[in-house]
């Protein structure tokens, strides 16, 4: 218990100490292999002792994870030039990360006693809206955060933390990580958490986390009075959230010159069209490895000259999950990442089948958020993938402990 705590802490606060120290920038990923190891040597322990635990669901996503890796580099053989193979590797640990810490944490963590934790974990979130919400609206007027856009009319801000959006995405998942603990131990709502938090995620400025958030509001005020959200319920928040992000929606798929985003996703499908089925290869597309080391694809493709593509300022690069999946991995590639976030959402459902609807949406809602903003975000890439996975993993064990002592 104390082991995830600490990992779930970590992977909550990693871009921020990335932020004040540079040279710690792979904490996520630490996460990653500490848990994979320990799962495999876990499963290895009690296979010497004739304690078969692995369920045949956890077998499927292991066996599916493994066919993935080989096929992920299969595409740099066929492409020249290829990436180094470090970055190649980097790459593709990058896109299964979010898969390893699922399978593994799952397998450690689902029966772990953490209800003893719930009270730490409601201090802490209380504290830190409140800081960040005082720091927040002091900064409306005295601008001592750095600024990174100009969004209705303020500067949006991110915290600390290395970009708004990852902000915005932590401070989405402790909201829901609140709500489900206020929810299942006092069937009340954290009013003050809720609204407080709209306020954060607007102050970062990220029109799909708004938008999203906005639904979240809509879904928790009828929580109490439903025992199913109506159909129509799921039409009004879709077209609210549609009407909040429909101009970003228009520029990020249809692409413009100046839209980095929209011309990553053009791009891509043009890459995966001259390289089918493969994709141009691990590193080269709309991946941080295609950063660290330039791709030609940038210059070869005429979007080297786009702000933010540019090999003097690559900073938009890595700004759509799925422009580098389908560059990187072609369309048979995008066929396999589909294959794999459908088989975790799957083993989620069989996770929490039998629970009350209400804490079935707030498990399955930190996902739901990382699906969502995938085509104009890189949140199951970066290290907010981590604490997403992780809190997905606390809220299983948790229903779980309370599903236990009401039965």
């Amino acid at each position: 218990m104390v082991a995830f705590l600490i990992a779930l802490l970590l992977s909550l606060f990693a871009s921020l100490i990335q932020q004040l120290i540079p040279q710690i920038d792979a904490i996520d990923k630490v996460i990653a292999v500490i848990f994979a190891v320990s799962a495999i040597a876990k499963l290895a322990y009690l296979e010497t002792k004739r304690r078969f635990t692995l369920r045949p669901s956890d077998i499927g996503l292991f066996a599916i994870s493994i066919i993935f890796i080989i096929y992920c580099f299969i595409p740099n053989a066929f492409h020249q030039p290829s990436n180094t193979m470090f970055l190649q590797i980097y790459s593709m640990f990058s896109i299964l990360k979010f898969v390893i810490v699922f399978w593994s944490g799952l397998f450690l963590f689902r029966n772990t006693k953490f209800q003893s934790t719930t009270r730490f974990f409601r201090i802490m979130s209380t504290t830190l809206t409140t800081i960040f919400l005082i720091i927040g609206v002091l900064n409306v007027p005295l601008h001592f955060l750095e600024p990174f856009d100009i969004r209705f009319g303020i500067e949006t801000v991110s915290f600390g933390f290395r970009h708004p959006a990852q902000f915005a995405a932590t401070i989405i998942v402790m909201t829901i990580i609140h709500i489900f603990i206020g929810w299942s131990e006092q069937g009340k709502m954290p009013y003050y958490i809720l609204f407080a938090n709209f306020i954060l995620v607007f102050l970062a400025g990220r029109t799909t986390s708004i938008g999203f958030y906005l639904c979240l509001l809509l879904i928790i005020l009828i929580f109490p009075y439903i025992k199913r959200i109506p159909i129509y319920v799921y039409a009004l928040i879709g077209g609210v959230f549609y009407w909040l992000g429909s101009d970003r929606i228009s520029n990020q798929f249809l692409g413009t010159d100046g839209e980095a985003r929209g011309v990553l996703l053009d791009t891509s499908f043009t890459i995966a069209n001259d390289h089918a089925p493969f994709g141009a290869g691990l590193g080269m597309f709309g991946s941080h490895a295609s950063r660290l080391n330039y791709s030609p694809l940038y210059e070869q493709y005429g979007i080297s000259r786009v702000w933010g593509l540019t090999q003097e300022n690559p900073n938009f690069v890595t700004d759509s999950y799925w422009a580098m999946i389908i560059g990187e991995l072609g369309y048979l590639g995008m066929f396999f990442v589909f294959i794999l976030i459908g088989y975790i959402f799957w083993l989620l459902y069989k996770e929490v089948a039998g629970s009350q609807y209400q804490i079935k949406l707030l498990i399955f809602l930190p996902l739901i958020y990382a699906l969502l903003t995938s085509p104009i975000d890189t949140v199951l890439v970066s290290n907010t993938s981590v604490f997403l996975v992780l809190a997905t993993i606390y809220m299983v064990a948790l229903n779980n402990e309370y599903r236990t002592k009401k039965q």
